[in-house]
């Protein structure tokens, strides 16, 4: 059985901890506050609400009572007091609201987020790929000013220099590739509701399960220009993420024409002979459809052995730069 997240709306296991996708914690409990959540300062002016309208009240009648007796001949000043109450209690309510809302409270427990999410790692991929972009640039710079017929050192240098352009254009390609995992990934939980218990679906629980197949069908193809419009070097890698598009694409084919196909028997269902002829699809087997787990892990294993990789040699770069300038 399948939950949204409160927070991001993606599908999880009612058995997981947190939302894979943004990690808060406890995703299928109310984001609203909780009375045990606030502060004791919120508690007590939240208590006691009465007690500041009736002192508020106190003061401008009693300034109002002051000004009439005092200030006799100014003009006008009554009606500046009663303007200023009017602000005063304004400013108090909107004040209250906020503290009703929790804006000056602690932290709520629940908002609390996992830090192994695919939107942190999103933000980390973000980075490396700005990181890799820069230094890049930089190593194409120095390389337009080394000629091949230069003499000395400059040969050994420019090999160095090709061989560490190779290796960040590498690099550069498996963190885009793993960016297009996490959108894979995000577009197989927006349909996995629809692999199961087609039967139990209303019509406009189908009709949006549609709209949502044909939304994910045309992200699918736009993730497999993207990755064709990039030249790369085949890998292995490379080749199981195609299939994994593949595998989703054919996924989602089977979901449309089941959905459709119960469309149709509701369309026929007063035409008997009609609805007897039509066969509808059953429920996707496992072995017929993706396994959104299966891609996370997949994305999750080479994440980790590709951030492993580029520490290491981010480590290295930094030590030979420390012996060059020694």
């Amino acid at each position: 059985m399948l939950t949204q997240c409160v927070n991001c709306g993606f599908y999880f296991r009612r058995t997981d901890e947190f939302c894979l996708n943004c990690g808060i914690v406890h995703p299928n409990e109310s984001l609203k506050i909780k009375k045990s959540h606030r502060s004791p300062l919120e508690k007590l002016l939240l208590s006691n609400i009465f007690l500041l309208v009736v002192a508020l009240s106190f003061v401008v009648l009693l300034l109002y009572l002051v000004a009439e007796r005092s200030f006799e001949n100014l003009p006008y000043l009554q009606t500046y007091i009663w303007i200023g109450a009017l602000v005063s209690g304004g400013v108090l309510l909107f004040a209250l609201r906020l503290l009703r809302d929790g804006i000056f409270g602690p932290k709520l427990p629940h908002v609390l987020k996992h830090k192994n999410n695919l939107t942190s790692k999103i933000k980390i991929i973000d980075r490396r790929l700005a990181e890799l972009e820069n230094r890049g640039r930089r190593i194409a710079a120095v390389l337009d000013k080394i000629r091949e017929t230069d003499g000395g050192s400059l040969p050994e240098v420019r090999r160095k220099l090709l061989t560490a352009r190779g290796l960040v254009a590498s690099q550069f390609e498996r963190y885009d590739l793993q960016r297009k995992k996490i959108e894979l990934v995000r577009l197989q939980n927006g349909v996995s509701p629809y692999l199961y218990g087609l039967s139990g679906l209303s019509e406009i629980d189908t009709e949006n399960g549609l709209t949502e197949i044909e939304s994910t069908r045309d992200e699918l193809r736009d993730i497999r220009r993207r990755l064709q419009s990039r030249e790369a070097a085949a890998s292995s890698e490379r080749a199981a993420f195609i299939a994994q598009l593949d595998e989703t694409e054919a996924s989602c084919q089977k979901i449309r024409e089941a959905l459709l196909s119960r469309q149709a028997a509701r369309a026929l269902q007063e035409i008997s002979s009609a609805a007897d002829d039509l066969r509808l699809p059953g429920t996707a087997r496992e072995s017929d459809i993706f396994n959104v787990h299966a891609t996370l892990t997949d994305f999750s294993e080479s994440f980790e052995e590709l951030e492993r990789e580029y520490q290491r040699l981010k480590a290295e770069a930094e030590t030979e730069q420390k012996l060059l300038t020694e």
